[in-house]
């Protein structure tokens, strides 16, 4: 008699629960508002059944306590987790029917029903679909990142032909300044120093290639967002717009489009930085950008047979 007043007095003092059997959690009841110590067989799932009534709101759980795993899972058995009021901004909670996967064991809580077989907007709450806009939802842009590191852009990787791209650019602004800083010598344009002609094309040659990386960012997005990745590494990114590009048509239509953004933004940053008027910025444009453009594209389409 004396070892079970010890051994009660002891639980007492500790806290702990009595459970019912192994594994099994004991009667203790999950109040709202309050830490809770993880017992043995316990998921997310289930303290929510208990503290609100209904599963389903384990994401709440979740949310504020943002040690615990994103897939909300594993608890560790005597880890003291807080279980936030409810808040009436949660709104009515889904019937039972509707209970999605709990995600300490993967069973599916309500009525025998097959999950498959779930109209789609209950399959994207679901907490253990990876493509909803739950914790799972992080594997959407997961995939997103590894679909786009497994295509290739004209031949090589996106993170190559960004840096290719970027390295064109540069080599580009540093010419067409000094071709800006020529033509500004010969119409008489005042202080027309090297330093003026490469800041203006640095300014153009920027903005130029951050419009074109947003583009395709977006173009990304579109195509690729919400995805699997693909089975076969090493597919083009855009193969449309390759193949579009490989064509006169497709070819001669992009250069003008990039040519025109060019010409529009040399136009905004030429009389800036000379301090000269729009009619004399024009003259100059013309002279440093417009002219060797055409005269590039001319021999070039001579040289693939478009211009004969």
């Amino acid at each position: 008699m004396r070892n079970i007043l010890i051994v009660l007095s002891l639980w007492l003092l500790s806290g702990c629960d009595l459970t019912l059997g192994a594994g099994t959690p004991g009667p203790k009841t999950v109040r709202p508002g309050t830490n809770h110590k993880v017992r043995a067989g316990e998921s997310l799932f289930a303290i929510a059944e208990q503290a609100y009534g209904n599963g389903i709101e384990w994401t709440r759980i979740w949310e504020a306590n943002p040690w615990i795993p994103a897939e909300g899972y594993p608890l560790r058995i005597g880890e003291t987790i807080y279980i936030p009021p409810r808040d009436a901004s949660w709104g009515d909670p889904p019937p039972r029917k509707n209970y999605a996967l709990d995600p300490g064991t993967g069973s599916f809580e309500g009525q025998d029903e097959d999950p498959e077989a779930r109209p789609a907007t209950e399959i994207a709450a679901d907490p253990g679909n990876e493509g909803s806009s739950q914790p799972g939802g992080l594997a959407v842009w997961r995939n997103l990142a590894s679909s786009v590191s497994s295509k290739t852009l004209f031949g090589h990787s996106v993170e190559k032909a960004l840096l290719l791209g970027f390295g064109g650019f540069l080599g580009h602004a540093i010419f067409q300044g000094i071709l800006v800083w020529l033509a500004a010598n010969i119409t008489f344009v005042k202080e027309a120093s090297l330093k003026k002609s490469l800041r203006a094309i640095f300014l153009t040659e920027s903005l130029t290639f951050a419009t074109l990386v947003v583009l395709g960012g977006v173009a990304i997005l579109m195509v690729y967002l919400g995805t699997e990745p693909a089975a076969s590494p090493g597919t083009k990114l855009f193969p449309t717009f390759e193949s579009y590009l490989r064509s006169p048509t497709g070819l001669g239509i992009a250069g003008f489009t990039v040519l025109a953004l060019y010409v529009t933004l040399s136009l905004r940053f030429l009389p800036q930085v000379f301090a000269i008027p729009m009619g004399r910025a024009a003259t100059l444009m013309a002279i440093a950008i417009l002219i060797p453009h055409l005269t590039g594209a001319y021999l070039v389409g001579q040289r693939m047979g478009i211009i004969r």
